[in-house]
């Protein structure tokens, strides 16, 4: 079950898997961290999309439990405006946006 909060305008997302944290900063003009916690050693997959959905960039490691992050530049986007990051494993995802501003 998906759980959403907000807490001091952070968005929190959680399943059963991990939780995943809003990018900060957010807006970014160089480089935002998507931070997240494992809550067992799991394989990961990190997908940035574009506002039409086509994939931008794609990041799959090995992740311990624990906290996690990865940060995205500016040069991994093509241009300015909104952005969707989908977090996922084999059996969970979850999706938040962030802008890039410049």
């Amino acid at each position: 079950v998906l759980q959403s909060n907000s807490v001091n305008d952070l968005l929190i997302q959680s399943n059963d898997a991990f939780t995943l944290y809003q990018n900060e900063p957010n807006p970014f003009d160089n480089q935002t961290v998507i931070k997240f916690d494992v809550n067992e050693p799991s394989d990961f997959m990190l997908e940035v999309y574009d506002p039409k959905g086509e994939l931008i960039y794609a990041h799959d490691a090995y992740f311990l439990a624990g906290n996690q992050s990865i940060t995205i530049t500016k040069e991994i986007l093509p241009s300015i405006g909104m952005y969707f990051y989908k977090l996922k494993t084999k059996d969970y995802f979850i999706t938040n946006r962030m802008i890039l501003v410049r």
